[in-house]
């Protein structure tokens, strides 16, 4: 069970916490959380990415969610992905790697897709499925992820696989039959496989 679902949200911490159920069921303006240790952090949050990740440390407490990481990581993170749409690869998977090196809370899914990706495009087919299957191995219901592992597998020249890996994702997600990318895919493992079976 992910952490965040099974750590107490402070109510062991204060027994006057007000329940989950409580605070879903009152509007804003009907929780008096004046009189609770730490609840501005709960109900105050201010929605920017300081904000939320002071809000995980408060419920996850400081042994399970470091704020200062989380933001760093999330800060390189962008800077990754900023590299990766200016087509510089080399710096987007270093910058990625050390994401992945800060061990940070949440969205590790999201940082392999984006090193599977720059990976992919670098030629490093091999590093780019190990990526995609870690992905899928942190969030398996995620089709994005299960769409760049068959795009590594037929960069591979593995075209069955990289078949079933689209058949995958495509189970998770019937809509994305209609983006271009995806048809684009198909056509292009189409030719492989005619071409494969008519030598």
């Amino acid at each position: 069970m992910p952490r965040s679902v099974t750590r107490s949200t402070g109510a062991a911490r204060c027994p006057h916490s007000p329940t989950r159920r409580a605070c879903v069921q009152l509007p804003r303006s009907q929780v008096d959380h004046t009189s609770v240790p730490g609840s501005a952090a709960v109900f105050d949050h201010g929605g920017t990415a300081a904000r939320g990740a002071q809000l995980l440390e408060h419920l996850l407490g400081p042994t399970e969610f470091d704020a200062a990481v989380g933001l760093t990581a999330l800060a390189t993170r962008e800077k990754a992905e900023a590299a990766l749409e200016k087509g510089n690869t080399n710096e987007a998977e270093a910058l990625l790697t050390e994401v992945i090196g800060f061990n940070a809370c949440g969205g590790l899914h999201l940082v392999h897709m984006s090193r599977s990706k720059a990976r992919l495009e670098m030629g490093d087919i091999p590093g780019a499925l190990g990526d995609a299957e870690e992905a899928i191995r942190i969030a398996p219901r995620f089709p994005q992820a299960h769409l760049l592992r068959g795009d590594a597998l037929f960069a591979m020249g593995e075209y069955s696989v990289a078949e079933d890996a689209y058949a995958d994702a495509l189970d998770l997600d019937p809509s994305i039959r209609r983006s271009k990318s995806f048809r684009a895919r198909l056509e292009r493992l189409r030719e492989k496989l005619v071409s494969a079976n008519n030598p």
